[in-house]
């Protein structure tokens, strides 16, 4: 890494780098990724994928639900109980009730964030269903 160093007053006054070339920048930085995703997005669009995905009448929905109870819940479960232990049995031993009290109640959040958010989307998604949207 490319340390410089310079006074407060050249900091100052120092001249401002053009916007065009932080783009050239960005995109020498970044240009594979932008060059992955788009021919991903193309090849997909050409092969049918959007009328597979938009047809597939709540498949997608069905097996995305039970991936997520699966890996999500099941994975987040286990963080969560195991950071928030550690967190919690840290506070306690240094005497810290308060910030063990403040663990139980953010992680036991966190969890029922976690489970609620696909009932949340739902209900989400039957607003805007009687909206006709």
């Amino acid at each position: 890494m490319k340390k410089e160093t310079m006074s407060i007053k050249a900091f100052l006054h120092q001249e401002k780098e053009p916007f065009q070339i932080k783009v050239e920048r960005h995109f020498k930085k970044y240009g594979f990724v932008y060059r992955v995703v788009g021919t991903s997005i193309f090849v997909f669009a050409v092969s049918g994928g959007f009328d597979i995905a938009f047809a597939a009448d709540g498949l997608i929905d069905k097996e995305g639900r039970t991936l997520y109870k699966e890996l999500i819940i099941g994975m987040g479960r286990w963080l969560i109980l195991g950071r928030g232990a550690w967190e919690i049995i840290s506070a306690v031993l240094k005497q810290d009730f308060e910030g063990a009290k403040k663990n139980v109640i953010g992680y036991s959040i966190a969890y029922a964030f976690l489970l609620a958010l696909p009932h949340l989307f739902d209900k989400i998604d039957d607003l805007f269903d009687r909206f006709g949207a």
